[in-house]
């Protein structure tokens, strides 16, 4: 992997107001900010405690990201295998907030309420889960232009096929009684649960065979163009029959064969 992978991908999918605020924890951390004022043994302790905690939180987010210290790591997944860091980065967030409450204490204190300076600090994650939502693993943030720059970047707009369940509609208005759904990236699993829960049909048949198969999905995620060229072959048609989009970026689409004439 890229060393700079994992890095820029944190910088592309949490929210900008979480890491400069972790940044601002960090910093305060890192020049020892909370030595006690008082200067009293007890409170000399205390404060190390509370720094050795800093520190359990630093030596954390290093590890999670340690694989991409090294040129050599093999390329084995996406955000998922460092997110366990975002715990300890929301840690030094909540530090970093604290700091600035207080800071804004002693320029405007009038306007420095924690409810008010939180509501400005939440508002903008909010709207942007709010507004992703079924697409989370779609949505990028507005550092790289969303999920329209992140498309335009070949960045991932989906991942094992969750995304069947916006075709969910189209699948059960369209799909023959009894037809067999090429699944693509979906697991079967994924897809028997889907009808357990009364979200698809119970008389279709999950497959990942495309050859044998009255309607074919299709996840889109560079790496697998191939598949949907096998589709195309297959089905003899270049035109899927619904799409699916998030901010204008297709994520996951359908085709329905067409009978022989």
């Amino acid at each position: 992997m890229p060393r700079g992978y994992a890095w820029l991908m944190t910088l592309a999918t949490v929210p900008l107001i979480t890491l400069l605020l972790a940044a601002i924890g960090a910093l305060f951390a890192l020049r020892g900010e909370g030595r006690a004022a008082s200067g009293g043994e007890s409170d000399v302790l205390a404060c190390d405690a509370f720094r050795s905690d800093w520190a359990l939180w630093a030596v954390s987010i290093v590890a999670s990201y340690a694989p991409w210290l090294s040129a050599n790591t093999p390329i084995f997944g996406g955000t998922k295998h460092w997110m366990t860091a975002y715990p300890f980065l929301c840690l030094f967030a909540g530090l970093g907030f604290s700091k600035v409450v207080v800071a804004l204490r002693a320029w405007q204190p009038r306007v420095a309420s924690p409810w008010l300076v939180g509501s400005c600090v939440l508002i903008g994650p909010i709207v942007m889960t709010l507004h992703a939502h079924p697409f989370g693993l779609s949505a990028y943030t507005p550092i790289v232009g969303g999920a329209p720059g992140a498309a335009t970047l070949g960045l991932n707009r989906t991942f094992w096929g969750y995304t069947t369940q916006s075709l969910a509609p189209f699948i059960d208005q369209n799909a023959a009684r009894g037809a067999s759904v090429y699944v693509h990236d979906t697991a079967l699993q994924s897809f028997a649960m889907l009808q357990e829960d009364g979200r698809l049909r119970a008389d279709l048949r999950g497959s990942l065979d495309i050859a044998g198969s009255q309607l074919a999905l299709y996840h889109h995620e560079p790496h697998m163009s191939r598949v949907e060229q096998q589709i195309w072959v297959d089905y003899g048609s270049v035109s899927p029959d619904a799409v699916v989009a998030f901010d204008g970026v297709p994520i996951t689409w359908a085709y329905l064969r067409k009978p022989e004439r």
